[in-house]
C-alpha cells in the first residue's frame, strides 16, 4: 500500500539523498517534495483514465443557469472533477450523451439528467494514496522527482535521465490500466451470446 512518505522517499531514491522518517522532518528534500506534491498528483491523474480514481455520479441541471444559445440544459461541474471517462442519460452508462459539449466550467446537454463518470482528484478516489496501484505510485514517484530535481540536486545533468525513467514508468502504468479496462469491457463471443440466448427461451417456455 502506498503512502505519502513511501512516495517522498521513492523519490528520493532516484535523487541519491538518505530517506526521509517523517513528512515534517526539517530537510530541503521534505520542503522541495511538499511544494511540488499537489500539482504532481494533478498531472498524473490527468495522464490517464485511472480506474482507482474514477467516481461516478447522477447530476441535475442548475435550475438557475440558461443556454440562451442552443437552449440545453447546464450543468456544473464539480471541484473533484479532472477528466471525463463517460456521460450518458442512461443509469447504467450504456448509451453515450452524444448531445454534450464543455464550455469553460459547465457542461451543456439536451438531458434533464446526466450519469457521469469521471475521473476525480477527491481524498476517496484519485488523492487517496493509500490505493494506488504499484505501477502508479512508481510513475508518482518519478514524476516527483523529476520535479524536484533541481531544487534538491541543482543537477541539470540528471533531468534528461529522470524525465525517460517517468515516460517509462508513466507508459507501463497506463498499459497495464488499459488492459484491465479491455478486461472489464470485452464483450463475450459469439458461442457464449448463444448459450444466454438459448437459456433465456428455455426460461421463457418453463414459465
Amino acid at each position: 500500500m502506498a503512502s505519502k512518505l513511501g512516495l517522498f522517499n521513492a523519490a528520493l531514491s532516484r535523487l541519491g539523498p538518505v530517506r526521509l522518517t517523517g513528512l515534517t522532518e526539517n530537510r530541503p528534500e521534505r520542503i522541495a517534495f511538499d511544494q511540488h506534491y499537489d500539482e504532481v498528483m494533478q498531472e498524473m491523474l490527468e495522464q490517464g483514465l485511472w480506474f482507482f480514481a474514477l467516481r461516478t455520479q447522477e447530476w441535475t441541471y442548475d435550475t438557475d443557469a440558461v443556454d440562451s444559445i442552443n437552449g440545453q440544459y447546464v450543468y456544473n461541474i464539480p471541484s473533484d472533477y479532472v477528466r471525463l471517462r463517460k456521460i450518458s442519460p442512461d443509469q447504467s452508462l450504456t448509451y453515450e450523451d452524444l448531445t454534450y459539449k464543455r464550455e469553460g466550467e459547465v457542461i451543456l446537454s439536451d438531458y434533464s439528467t446526466l450519469f457521469v463518470t469521471f475521473v476525480s482528484n477527491n481524498a476517496s478516489y484519485g488523492a487517496n494514496v493509500g490505493i494506488y496501484p504499484q505501477l502508479f505510485a512508481n510513475a508518482f514517484a518519478d514524476c516527483l522527482a523529476l520535479r524536484a530535481n533541481l531544487p534538491i540536486t541543482k543537477d541539470r545533468g540528471t533531468s534528461a535521465d529522470l524525465e525517460r525513467k517517468f515516460a517509462r514508468s508513466l507508459m507501463q502504468a497506463k498499459r497495464v490500466d488499459a488492459v484491465d479496462e479491455r478486461i472489464k469491457t470485452k464483450q463475450p463471443g459469439t458461442w457464449a451470446q448463444s448459450r444466454r440466448q438459448s437459456n433465456r427461451a428455455q426460461r421463457r417456455e418453463a414459465t
